[in-house]
């Protein structure tokens, strides 16, 4: 059996911070819903990311580890001596306990210039500031994942394995204030920004089989640290990303469209390695801006120079019209879209049976238009008695057929219109 879990910012750090004073985070380790913590200790690294600037490093303030978890969580001030910098390194231990706090971690963090030279860092930037990430991981020297970048697996026995996927931080601006740079400063958490709730998961885009090895680069995604469910990677998209990569060589598609993208983790995944010309990300109004922030994340990037994406809100079940046949204005009914498509790309979409009929309804309407087209589907079982009544409907009422295949914990599916079928 395979689980996948997920270290996740519940407080990320702010977007600023001044050099050698502390912030606080809050963060937890559970699965892709977020409604079951891991259930063992773990040690969680937290490591520093930064280019060119090796004399930056992290400390842990060890006083304010693991105090109740609030949005106002500050930390309490402390003096920075010359001892304690040379302490710093560029990752700290942090440790994960399922009992305390509900499993929610409190830490105390600052950044700080372990060579206490100022010029050594300005003479690298334009700006009055470097730019860092923190990145929540378990140790490298457990076995590592081909796609799913930096998550390492823990063995329980040979049947069960747990994944635990590392959240990066947004970056942050580490502002290099000279009242911060000495070794004997004050420091303490005057960067209460709790207006920051993305963080980032990232994926290697990875063509097995391909022959170049300069294709291999990391894809960034946004998440969301608050309650939406919409707004955060669920397991099928890593798993569908894994299917992508392993299964290159997958037939081209020229027009995808990915419905109830979420992260867009899924579509944007393929988009790299199916390379159609044009790719739709959809979902609820409430969701689009989540997709949007993960395509600007895309600017510039040489892999999919070639591939046009298209973010927009697409309600199941609403009337479909192709843009080049209306000739009229647009009820509020319908939902203009710009031409068929030749494959539909869902992930994790049959949690709510209740959304079944309008999922169907608008497959029915894509398929309609284009009966070659084919869905692929990420299925992973969670209410197995109500959600695969969505199998019963699609072959019963509709005559669809389909090939899947197991890649733990998912199920995945390609599914046509039967050649028989009306």
């Amino acid at each position: 059996m395979t689980s996948l879990f997920y270290t996740r910012y519940l407080k990320p750090p702010p977007s600023t911070a001044n050099l050698g004073k502390s912030f606080t985070i809050a963060w937890t380790v559970a699965n892709d819903l977020g409604e079951i913590s891991y259930w063992e200790p773990l040690t969680v690294y937290c490591r520093l990311i930064t280019t060119n600037h090796p004399s930056l490093g992290l400390l842990l303030d060890k006083s304010n580890n693991n105090k109740k978890y609030s949005k106002n969580t500050d930390s309490n001030n402390a003096t920075l001596t010359s001892e304690v910098i040379r302490r710093a390194t560029t990752s700290v231990k942090l440790e994960y306990d399922p009992v305390k706090g509900g499993g929610i971690m409190t830490h105390s963090l600052a950044i700080v210039n372990t060579t206490n030279n100022s010029g050594s860092i300005r003479n690298t930037t334009n700006t009055n500031g470097v730019t860092v990430q923190l990145v929540l991981e378990l140790s490298d020297q457990l076995p590592g994942h081909p796609i799913w970048t930096n998550a390492r697996s823990l063995m329980m026995d040979d049947d069960v394995c747990s994944w635990v996927i590392p959240v990066y931080s947004l970056p942050i601006q580490v502002l290099l204030s000279p009242s911060t740079l000495s070794t004997t400063s004050q420091y303490s958490n005057n960067n209460n920004d709790n207006n920051i709730h993305d963080y980032e998961r990232r994926v290697t885009i990875h063509r097995f089989g391909a022959s170049s090895a300069n294709q291999q680069q990391d894809l960034f995604i946004h998440e969301d640290a608050s309650p939406s469910i919409g707004s955060h990677i669920w397991d099928c998209g890593m798993l569908m990303c894994q299917y992508l990569a392993e299964k290159y060589g997958i037939p081209h598609f020229d027009r995808i469209l990915e419905l109830g993208s979420g992260t867009a983790i899924a579509g944007l995944y393929a988009a790299h390695i199916l390379q159609p010309s044009i790719i739709y990300l959809t979902d609820l109004e409430d969701t689009v801006p989540t997709i949007q922030r993960s395509v600007s994340l895309l600017e510039g990037d040489p892999l999919i120079k070639n591939v046009k994406i298209i973010v927009k809100e697409l309600e199941w079940g609403k009337p479909l019209i192709l843009s080049d046949q209306r000739n009229k204005k647009k009820r509020k009914t319908e939902q203009e879209f710009d031409g068929f498509v030749d494959m539909v790309l869902l992930t994790d979409v049959l949690y709510n049976p209740s959304f079944h009929d309008a999922l169907i309804n608008t497959l029915q309407q894509l398929i309609n238009i284009n009966p070659k087209m084919k869905i692929l589907l990420g299925y992973k079982p969670r209410d197995e008695g109500e959600e695969r009544t969505f199998f019963d409907k699609i072959k019963t009422n509709l005559g669809w057929e389909w090939e899947m295949s197991l890649l733990p914990p998912a199920e995945i599916y390609w599914i046509t219109r039967s050649t028989n079928a009306a």
